[in-house]
Parts: structure tokens; sequence; C-alpha cells
């Protein structure tokens, strides 16, 4: 073993035998970087507190169901944004599938009625917007009431 990694390893263990502690003494007097080693060891050592902290009962139960409550909240939140991404699927998948469909009829009406292809192309983008600023204007309706909720009615 290199002799600075069995230093180091001695002064991080805290020299074991007689024997460790002499040779530890010797090799630190011959080598200035494992001395500096030492002797932060040392330092960093003294500068922690000779015993630690213990908080009270009654806060580390409060703390306990502090973190408990607030793990069940992100368990929460993480649900209703799974069901919020399944929503959004769905409603992608469904906007693919009847676009097609919403186009065809849109033409056809504009066919069956003589319209210029501008006017029942206008008509389709008006038919194909309606659902998302219908969604839009709930979800702003709602905001204040949910914005209330969260707060817990402490406005």
């Amino acid at each position: 073993m290199n002799p600075h990694n069995r230093a180091r390893d001695l002064i991080l263990a805290g020299a074991g035998d007689d024997a460790q502690r002499s040779w530890l003494k010797q090799h630190l007097a011959d080598c200035p970087r494992c001395a500096s080693l030492a002797g932060f060891a040392s330092s960093a050592s003294g500068a922690l507190p000779a015993r630690p902290e213990v908080a009270p009962p009654a806060v580390v139960h409060a703390t306990h169901l502090l973190v408990r409550a607030r793990a069940l909240q992100l368990a929460e939140t993480r649900d209703r944004m799974r069901i919020m991404w399944i929503g959004m699927a769905l409603g992608i998948l469904v906007g693919l599938l009847t676009t097609p469909l919403l186009w065809i009829f849109a033409e056809w009406i504009g066919e069956s009625y003589s319209l210029p292809s501008l006017a029942w192309q206008a008509g389709f983008f008006v038919l194909w917007f309606i659902p998302a600023s219908f969604a839009a204007a709930v979800a702003l309706a709602l905001r204040p009431a949910a914005l209330e909720a969260r707060s817990g009615g402490n406005s």
C-alpha cells in the first residue's frame, strides 16, 4: 500500500496500535502533505460539537406530521396530474380522429349550399376552435374557486 494512502487511512480511522501510531508520527514528520491532512482532520473534528443536538419530542412529532402531510399532498397532486395527462392525451386523440371528419362535414355543407371555399373553411376553423375556447372559458371561470379552495378559504 502507498504510504500516503496508509497515512490517510490511519488519520481518518484514528490510528490503531502503538506500532501504527509510531509509524504515522514518523511519516507525518517527514511528509508535509500528510501532516497538513492530519492538521485539517484534527481541526475539522474539533469543530464538530461534542454531543449531538437532540430536538424535543414535540418538535420531532410535529415535523413528522408535517412531512407526512406534505407527502400525502404530493401524492394527491401526482394523481391529479396523471388524470390531467390522460385527459389531455384523450383530447388530442379525439381531436386528431375527428378533425378530418369535421373537415369533410364542412366541405359537404359548403358544396351543398354553394358556399365559396373560404366561407366553409372559415366555418371549419370556428367549429374546430369552439371546444377549446369553451374549455378555456370554463377553466378561467373556475380558477378563482380553485385558488380559494387551495388556500383554504383564507383570502
